[in-house]
């Protein structure tokens, strides 16, 4: 499952678009067209409601690298494909997702607010239910509600790439994104290691210590790592 997941998720993209080239980029485009050939129809694995969230994201982050020189049935395709899934992830959400794959899903949707044409409804309706996670997923004290350090980074970026993506798209800043941001920034910090990496507690990983020194730069916090986290126990 976990394998099925990342494979659907695209978010390996990223490692195609570090290599640049137009041999990376027809690949990708490749993968995209079969996954729409193939998939194209509903199918409860293939489009869990936080698989298809992740999917929307990478394809829409990504769209300048696989669609550069694509060709025009390609990109008729594309946009169906994103149209029929960000409408299927609208009746969706929030369904019985919870936690951090809620948020996954929630991050694709707006995704596909921002980026499709009849996409203002579904915007509104994903910040909606991103405000109210961060209320029930992030402690007073930064962390997330699960304890874990990793948990606690993925949520942190997931809101910075919502916060970059609101910028992009000049659209107003919800105030409590931006605390929420403010808050979970010191918390991170808190659970890293002299070498970038996160500690490993309640089934989180190390993690990739670049990305997360990454994700801290574009957040703006400029808040220390807290010395105690009191609300989470650590």
């Amino acid at each position: 499952p976990e394998w099925i997941s990342e494979l659907h998720g695209f978010e390996w993209l990223r490692d195609l678009r570090s290599m640049s080239g137009e041999r990376a980029r027809r690949m990708a485009r490749e993968m995209v067209s079969l996954w729409l050939q193939q998939y194209s129809k509903y199918d409860p694995d293939t489009w869990r409601a936080d698989i298809t969230g992740v999917r929307l994201t990478s394809w829409i982050s990504f769209h300048d690298f696989f669609c550069a020189s694509a060709p025009d049935d390609f990109r008729q395709a594309y946009f169906a494909g994103l149209t029929a899934q960000a409408r299927y992830l609208a009746r969706a959400l929030p369904g019985h997702l919870r936690g951090l794959p809620l948020m996954r899903a929630l991050q694709g949707l707006a995704y596909s607010g921002f980026a499709l044409e009849d996409g203002d409804e579904r915007l509104e309706q994903a910040f909606t239910l991103i405000l109210a996670e961060i209320r029930e997923q992030i402690l007073p004290d930064g962390a997330h509600i699960s304890r874990s350090p990793q948990a606690t980074f993925e949520f942190l970026q997931c809101l910075v790439d919502l916060r970059a993506a609101l910028i992009f798209a000049k659209l107003e800043m919800p105030e409590e994104l931006q605390h929420a941001i403010d808050r979970i920034t010191p918390a991170v910090k808190f659970f890293r290691h002299g070498d970038g990496t996160l500690a490993q507690f309640n089934g989180g990983q190390e993690g990739n210590a670049h990305l997360c020194e990454t994700t801290l730069m574009h957040s703006g916090a400029r808040g220390k790592a807290m010395q105690s986290l009191p609300h989470t126990g650590y």
